[in-house]
């Protein structure tokens, strides 16, 4: 096991803490529901609604914890499929409850981290994206909803186009995690400018175990025996983390250590 909790890896208190939203914020967040598929907007609409009564409660433990409370919810769905994961029971896959649970949790798993909060807030530095919103709308409160929104995309994707692959290590090294712990191995970076146009999502569960989620999967199982395949992935986890990795033990990060990344 990594050497801490994958389920409160990087965790903030009152990440999700609701703020109510003024009319271009609302309006902003109408337009992007709409824009997606039809199919998408009953859930998408239910989660804005769940938003917004949190946030425009009079109490305020319901504004502060009432999304965290839902999140726990989606992460006690995921408990047991994690444990099928372990025994490399990937049956889940087959039921349609428990792969939908799964999917709702990886997700949360993917959305809810800083580095999505700040990529989203990093589009308002960009003149090309500031020059067709409101300048009413406040970048940190509208990342909160977007990216509480945007598990729904992810994890809507997971049900309906996903195969699972399981990750076996027989390598003498060991997976890392860090706080952004899932991560899509397609995705271009914000800077590039280049949208991304096709998803792979890579979990790792433990050192000596993760998975893989693609439309293209024709197997269930890989097993990799070469250190140099788990370093490949251990990369990404490095480059797409903001201030923390996690190992088993500290020998092992000592390859990716970076100044602004701490164990």
């Amino acid at each position: 096991m990594f050497k801490t909790d994958l389920m409160n890896i990087a965790q903030e208190k009152y990440f999700y803490e609701a703020v109510p939203l003024n009319r271009a914020e609302f309006e902003f967040i109408a337009k992007f529901i709409n824009s997606l598929d039809k199919t998408a907007h009953a859930l998408m609409w239910s989660n804005f609604d769940n938003y917004n009564f949190c946030a425009n409660s009079s109490e305020e433990l319901l504004r502060k914890e009432g999304l965290e409370d839902y999140h726990s919810l989606i992460e006690a769905l995921g408990i047991p499929i994690i444990k099928k994961i372990y025994k490399h029971d990937l049956s889940f896959f087959d039921n349609e409850k428990e792969k939908n649970d799964f999917s709702a949790f990886i997700g949360f798993q993917y959305s809810r981290t800083k580095k999505m909060r700040e990529n989203i807030k990093k589009l308002f530095t960009f003149q090309n994206f500031t020059r067709l919103v409101s300048p009413e709308i406040r970048p940190d409160i509208l990342a909160n909803v977007l990216n509480f929104l945007f598990s729904d995309i992810i994890g809507n994707w997971v049900s309906s186009n996903a195969k699972i692959l399981l990750i076996i290590n027989q390598s003498n090294s060991d997976f890392i995690t860090g706080d952004q712990p899932v991560i899509n191995l397609k995705a271009t970076s914000l800077e590039s400018g280049i949208p991304t146009t096709s998803t792979e999502i890579y979990y790792p569960f433990s050192p000596k175990l993760a998975i893989l989620l693609s439309e293209t999967f024709t197997a269930t199982e890989l097993i990799i025996k070469d250190g140099d395949n788990i370093h490949y992935y251990n990369n990404f986890i490095c480059d797409d983390s903001v201030s923390q990795v996690y190992a088993a033990n500290s020998d092992c990060l000592n390859a990716y250590m970076k100044s602004d990344i701490t164990k």
